[in-house]
């Protein structure tokens, strides 16, 4: 039986897109964009550290004329309260190293009658040293906030308190209670280290 050329022609045009189709599929995830959630929170985290440091080291037109503190208070309270923190750690780690140097040096502790005022020319050096360490102590800062955040919120939800008074009270037990525990910890070192005793000998 001879085909209709019509019927050949339209059978040809017909199987031509569907052989296309086909052939054209492109492959699963091809091209596609990722999904969001294939971003970890770890990412995350780390985008906005990256994003609070560039803000305070590059600044904007909107920070010009800004104080330290007026740019560390944009930040946000979690970040205020880890730079207290990270500077009081700062302090007492000046603290430990000069009386470990003045006290080799000397073979005198900063208690002893009449030299207080010569450690804290020591100190004085060593801090203004430690200024050149701002943007670290900034870094530092940014990194630890989510931490504090977290200990705030944990102490909202064990006590009950308010978001003021768990400020407060991290305040007391780490900015305050910890840098005390710093600072005995470190002259006791600098004491050990040194071989100077903290207290001047009894008569």
């Amino acid at each position: 039986m001879v085909q209709s050329p019509l019927v050949s022609k339209t059978t040809s045009a017909r199987s031509v897109p569907i052989m296309f189709s086909a052939s054209s599929t492109p492959a699963e995830g091809f091209n596609e964009e990722p999904a969001e959630d294939s971003i970890t929170a770890q990412e995350k985290k780390t985008t906005g550290i990256r994003q609070r440091l560039s803000s305070y080291f590059k600044g904007s037109d909107a920070d010009d004329g800004l104080t330290f503190r007026q740019r560390l208070a944009k930040m946000g309270l979690a970040t205020v309260l880890s730079y207290g923190w990270v500077s009081n750690v700062n302090s007492m780690v000046l603290v430990a190293a000069s009386w470990y140097v003045f006290g080799a040096r000397t073979g005198m502790s900063p208690l002893y009658p009449g030299q207080w005022k010569n450690f804290l020319t020591v100190y004085g050096g060593f801090y203004v040293l430690s200024n050149f360490l701002r943007p670290f102590r900034f870094t530092a800062a940014v990194a630890i906030g989510p931490y504090f955040e977290r200990f705030v919120n944990w102490i909202q939800r064990k006590t009950g308190l308010p978001k003021a008074g768990a400020v407060t009270a991290t305040v007391m037990l780490v900015n305050f209670g910890g840098t005390i525990l710093l600072m005995v910890g470190g002259i006791s070192l600098a004491s050990l280290f040194s071989g100077v005793p903290i207290f001047p000998p009894k008569a």
